[in-house]
């Protein structure tokens, strides 16, 4: 709320997950390129700097950012104006930088692995996100949040938020966060007669959920496939060919997967 408040609430809100690219790919995500700026820039492509202009840029995983690009997005804090790779001249950005991190980036910069004048740039204002085992009263919120995008439905999504289920996973302490959350709804979907885990073992204490409740293969497949696509989709903003490089597939074939997925109208 406080955020929508700041004047950029009609503005669009980019969010690129910095932890989930490959280091070579970081700064034309970012920053965008042109076309022959490097092997393979067959096009020229906006950033997530210049998708999210007159709005907010979301950066999670800032503390991942490579040691080599940090000055350049210091560059556009300072003056205001980012430069796609391959462009002569930088041109005006005006967008609203949000950052995420699990990680100390004052230990960081005491490593050497963050530009110091960066970081207080970007330390104005700090908003301590509390760790999924001081919430549990979140989880139920989360699993709901969580099985709609995996596309859960019916007897499956039952199982999963069943009170005693619920129970075991507000009793783990998740030191993997929402991600962790997320990858044992994954595995329960995919193996739900797996047994108990013992007390000892880092994982959820949940109960086996039965035999009898394993789905056929072609509904845990179906599941895993529509989570993967949606996964591709975010990791690309949503731009179905480069999801569809990225799959090594054709766009034809991934244009046919999105929409037996129901998916083609979200983009």
């Amino acid at each position: 709320g406080q955020v929508d408040g700041l004047g950029r609430h009609k503005g669009p809100f980019i969010a690129l997950d910095i932890g989930g690219l490959a280091p070579e790919q970081i700064e034309s995500e970012l920053f965008g390129h042109e076309k022959g700026s490097f092997p393979g820039a067959t096009r020229e492509r906006r950033g997530a700097i210049e998708l999210a202009e007159g709005g907010t840029l979301f950066l999670d995983e800032i503390g991942k950012l490579p040691l080599e690009i940090q000055p350049r997005l210091l560059r556009l804090l300072e003056h205001k104006q980012n430069r796609r790779i391959g462009q002569s001249r930088p041109m005006a950005a005006d967008v609203r930088l949000i950052v995420g991190t699990n990680r100390s980036l004052r230990a960081e910069v005491n490593a050497g692995r963050f530009r110091s004048e960066l970081y207080y740039r970007l330390a104005v204002v700090e908003v301590r996100m509390p760790p999924l085992r001081e919430r549990p009263e979140d989880i139920p919120m989360l699993v709901e949040h969580l099985l709609d995008r995996l596309g859960v439905r019916g007897p499956a999504r039952a199982r999963l938020t069943e009170p005693a289920f619920l129970e075991g996973l507000a009793n783990h302490r998740w030191p993997g966060n929402v991600r962790e959350l997320r990858h044992h709804l994954e595995q329960r979907l995919a193996h739900p007669d797996d047994p108990d885990e013992d007390e000892d073992d880092d994982g959820p204490p949940t109960r086996a959920l039965g035999a009898s409740s394993c789905p056929p293969l072609h509904e845990a497949h179906a599941t895993f496939e529509r989570a993967y696509l949606l996964d591709l989709l975010e990791a690309c903003r949503h731009d179905v060919a480069a999801a569809a490089r990225l799959a090594g597939v054709d766009r034809l074939s991934f244009d046919r997967l999105l929409r037996r997925h129901g998916l083609r109208e979200r983009i």
